[in-house]
């Protein structure tokens, strides 16, 4: 029997569960519980988190699995696997497609069982509350420390520096914390840009202002319109006082603090990514001096919200372009984007140009591509396409359904499988509601037989030969399509921007725009063969 013992911890340490005690636990569990003849192997993660499964020794272990290395998975306790329990669920499901059983001597569970297996689920559910019920108590203490003003780190701010500083408490014990501090250089460029934009009243106009005397962040990039609306609306720059208090409640912002000329920090606006409620957001008096008069920065504040409500979005909808997606820049080899230009007096509609993306955000200081109609370079496409070899497009357009075909008989095994798997999950929360044995008896079949549905699943999918499938495609529909996308021009007012945009994406990977040359390269999905 050949055992793989795996071991974990965050921080080292040569007490309690060291890696070297659970490594001995492990092992001493095997030999009082079999009495054949085992073979150890140790993978050991020395000051890595349970949190995700991106550890050295645990993707090798993994890797040995998958080649049918061993019969059993021990390890101390169950967290060391993961706290995450979709990497959980995972990686039991990876051990028992690979006949590997998976023992946590701590919680006495053995997968080898129908109730060990349901009980791992179970208890990998609570291993994920304790880390989310801590995340919870970590998020609900920095929002205590932000209400003090204090700095809790990250990027700091344009116009700052991040410094450590020592004081003492009401005790006289020596603590540490983090504060914003002026940077002299850096902030006069903040000021430029309150000035600017209280002159002109428009991201836009601001950015490109810098952008033309080659101003830069403090990352080394242009400060492009999103970031300006970032500076201008923080309220880290503003003298604190009775009026800016007054503003930030006025929006829904909960405000902390006496105001005495310093500026705010503010906390708790976005999690995971996701902007938060502004109900929920805290601005707090910092302990660093404010820069931007109250009257200046709230003039700001409303002129922001003032042209945030009225702007038109100037990009074009895909129903009005062919390339949004595919379009890139020969210069930069950036994608490019439609636009909306002026009104046309000849058809009384809008025209729309494409723009690379990097000129367009540093207003031509690094790219210089010319714009191009959209109408103009679309029937250029268009018409390259229709000279194209006919036979060549054929058989690239039969390779496309063949592809597609298949990948939508992979997705019909994928979907089956999380349909079961899915009812396995709600079962097992069912199972800790169970009012007596014989129900949880009955929920225990349901749980394994659809566990064996699982793994026939998987094992179909694993091993079938997806070039056997029998794939059934109709040569005259390809010839219809190729024919509609060759002959696209004569057919336009037959057929919809949505319909040839979804015909030209089936088999157009990208295009290059060439301003200098006025040409296009275009790439067939699944080759980088140029047409022309």
């Amino acid at each position: 029997m050949k055992v793989a013992i795996y071991s974990r911890k965050s921080v080292f340490t040569g007490k309690g569960e060291s890696i070297e005690n659970q490594i001995e636990l492990c092992k001493e569990y095997c030999n009082r519980n079999y009495d054949e003849k085992i073979e150890f192997v140790v993978y050991e993660d020395e000051g890595f988190s349970g949190g995700n499964i991106n550890r050295p020794q645990f993707k090798a272990m993994i890797k040995d699995i998958k080649a049918k290395e061993y019969d059993a998975l021990i390890c101390y306790r169950l967290d060391r696997i993961s706290r995450n329990v979709a990497d959980f669920s995972a990686t039991l499901e990876l051990l028992q497609a690979n006949n590997c059983d998976f023992i946590s001597i701590k919680e006495q569970f053995d997968t080898s069982t129908p109730m060990g297996r349901a009980m791992v689920y179970i208890s990998s559910v609570f291993a994920q509350l304790e880390r989310e019920t801590i995340a919870e108590r970590v998020r609900d203490n920095m929002v205590q420390l932000a209400k003090t003003g204090r700095w809790l780190g990250g990027i700091t701010p344009l116009g700052f520096d991040s410094e450590r500083i020592i004081y003492y408490d009401e005790n006289f014990k020596e603590r540490s914390m983090s504060k914003l501090t002026v940077n002299d250089s850096e902030m006069e460029l903040v000021k430029e840009i309150y000035e600017l934009y209280y002159e002109l009243k428009s991201a836009t106009q601001v950015s490109k202002r810098l952008a033309d005397k080659r101003i830069k962040g403090k990352r080394g990039g242009f400060l492009n319109s999103s970031r300006i609306l970032d500076i201008i609306s923080n309220p880290a720059y503003v003298k604190s006082d009775k009026k800016t208090h007054e503003y930030l409640k006025s929006i829904g912002i909960n405000v902390f603090g006496e105001s005495n000329g310093n500026g705010y920090l503010s906390y708790n606006k976005a999690r995971n990514g996701i902007e938060t409620d502004i109900e929920t957001w805290i601005a707090a008096v910092s302990r660093h001096e404010g820069i931007i008069d109250s009257d200046k920065w709230i003039a700001v504040q409303k002129n922001r919200h003032k042209m945030k409500g009225s702007q038109i979005k100037a990009v074009a909808s895909k129903s009005e372009t062919l390339l949004n997606g595919i379009l890139k820049c020969s210069v930069c080899g950036s994608k490019m984007y439609a636009k909306k230009g002026k009104l046309s007096p000849v058809t009384g509609k809008h025209n729309y140009y494409y723009i690379c993306s990097k000129k367009d955000s540093q207003f031509g200081v690094t790219c210089d591509n010319k714009n191009i109609n959209s109408q103009k370079i679309d029937k250029l496409v268009l018409n390259e396409l229709e000279t194209y070899d006919k036979e060549y497009l054929k058989t690239h357009l039969l390779s496309t359904a063949k592809n597609f075909k298949r990948n939508l008989t992979e997705n019909n095994f994928i979907e089956l499988i999380n349909e079961k798997e899915s009812q396995i999950g709600n079962l097992v929360k069912n199972l800790s509601l169970a009012p007596n044995p014989e129900v949880s008896g009955y929920i225990m079949n349901e749980i394994t037989k659809l566990q064996s549905e699982v793994q026939n699943l998987k094992e179909k999918q694993k091993n079938c030969d997806k070039d056997s499938y029998d794939i059934s495609v109709d040569i005259d529909q390809i010839e219809i399509l190729n024919d509609l996308l060759t002959n696209m021009l004569n057919t336009i007012d037959k057929v919809d921007y949505t319909e040839k945009r979804k015909l030209l994406h089936s088999v157009v990977e990208e295009v290059i725009w060439n301003g200098k040359g006025y040409t296009v390269e275009i790439n067939l999905i699944g080759s980088k063969k140029k047409l022309i």
